[in-house]
């Protein structure tokens, strides 16, 4: 049996539209944003670090089948509908790359073109994409209640998500982390939000106001091994690293 190819974007699996992709997403390499500063009697431009890389557009070239035009219309409309239907950036994967995925926003459809020899028509979907490429093996909680080391496997500082059981101190790579006493079993440190918060049924509550960082910056996992302590008071943390590529 031939494999069929496809994407699911939030909770919209395509082949359930009968849309599939004949390859992988499309796309340049995100550029890193510079500032270009000229200082008289110097040659050249001076280079500032943005610090950050530029959304890039991705485009999958898909297909559907039908008996005729039409139907090869109507495919392409329909799913178009459902994913516009979705507002800001939303997870985005392909079974071309299954260990990984991006965050994007559907920017448009292109219309069908039609091949009645096969009974396929072909059309490109167009997603704008954060510039990450974010692995899937990032999004599996690590448990942690001692002191060790952990290793970020990407050349790419992560931001992860701390799930901190107790009040009480810790630390990673040099930033000191302290959680005062709060109601909450469990506070969520955030590092992509900059917000500390506890999950309450579907909802968040604040909890900025109970962590404070030592080095005044949200923790960060930089490239290699990352040392981690955890202090009397902090009985366990979970880690959801968040490890990404370009």
């Amino acid at each position: 049996m031939v494999k069929m190819n496809h994407f699911i974007f939030g909770n919209t699996n395509s082949k359930n539209y009968n849309v599939y992709i004949s390859s992988g997403a499309a796309y340049n390499a995100p550029a890193r944003v510079y500032e270009m500063v000229e200082v008289p009697g110097r040659n050249g431009s001076v280079a500032l670090d943005g610090g950050r890389f530029e959304n890039i557009e991705v485009t999958y070239p898909a297909f559907t089948f039908g008996k005729d035009q039409d139907e090869f219309a109507r495919n392409v409309r329909t799913i178009r509908n459902v994913l516009q239907g979705y507002k800001g950036y939303t997870r985005l994967w392909d079974t071309y790359n299954p260990d990984e995925y991006r965050m994007a926003i559907f920017k448009e459809g292109l219309e069908t073109e039609g091949e009645s020899y096969n009974r396929a028509g072909k059309f490109d979907l167009v997603f704008d994409a954060k510039p990450q490429r974010f692995l899937t093996s990032g999004d599996e909680s690590i448990d942690w209640t001692g002191s060790g080391t952990l290793e970020n496997p990407t050349p790419f500082e992560a931001l992860p998500n701390l799930l901190v059981c107790g009040s009480g101190q810790l630390t990673i790579e040099g930033n000191t982390i302290t959680v005062g006493s709060s109601q909450s079993r469990i506070v969520t440190i955030d590092s992509e939000l900059m917000e500390c918060y506890e999950i309450v049924g579907s909802g968040l509550v604040p909890l900025n106001s109970v962590v404070n960082f030592s080095t005044g910056e949200f923790p960060t996992l930089q490239p290699g091994l990352n040392h981690i302590t955890l202090g009397s008071g902090i009985t366990q943390i979970k880690i959801v690293p968040h490890w990404w590529v370009i």
